[in-house]
């Protein structure tokens, strides 16, 4: 079985990098030939797996955070149709992947609550923000995606934001 795991970076401190890092093992332990395709996943243990780095060159001056995470997202869509998987699972909101775990919960929810305590003016900014505005789009159109399978929530909070704010209804939460 050929499984993908998405994840932009490597933070030592993360707990969806401990998760992936759990992962890549236990499944290359069962046999699966796994790929983690990655921006950067420096510092982390590289045993039985194959990584593929995707790090696309985009504007820092014109595009910031919005075309990172663009660029990002269209290099690992490419790779995970070019590569033949079985199962493609993401921790990023990256339309076409079968399974997302959405650790960070719903950046719809996330921007709703922060602007309770924002300014007018702040909350035109966010508004406005081009990076904000990317993450809604993309998140919009993974969770419409008829690849998308599977939502893994890591709390009961993020799965009634997910029912809220998206056309899914999630029933559980483990």
């Amino acid at each position: 079985m050929k499984i993908a795991i998405v994840r932009q970076r490597y933070n030592p401190f993360g707990g969806a990098e401990r998760f992936v890092e759990r992962a890549l093992g236990a499944l290359a332990n069962e046999g699966a030939e796994v790929t983690l395709i990655t921006r950067n996943w420096d510092g982390a243990p590289r045993q039985g797996f194959k990584q593929i780095t995707c790090d696309p060159a985009y504007s820092r001056l014109f595009g910031g955070r919005a075309a990172r995470d663009r660029s990002f997202a269209t290099a690992a869509q490419s790779e995970m149709v070019k590569g033949g998987f079985d199962i493609t699972q993401s921790h990023e909101r990256i339309p076409g992947c079968m399974i997302f775990r959405a650790g960070d919960g719903v950046h719809a929810a996330w921007l709703a609550h922060r602007a309770r305590v924002l300014s007018a003016p702040q909350k035109l900014a966010q508004h406005c923000s081009p990076y904000h505005r990317y993450v809604l789009a993309a998140e919009r159109e993974m969770f419409a995606h008829p690849a998308l399978q599977a939502v893994i929530c890591n709390s009961q909070m993020v799965a009634e934001e997910i029912s809220r704010f998206t056309a899914l209804t999630v029933t559980s939460c483990r």
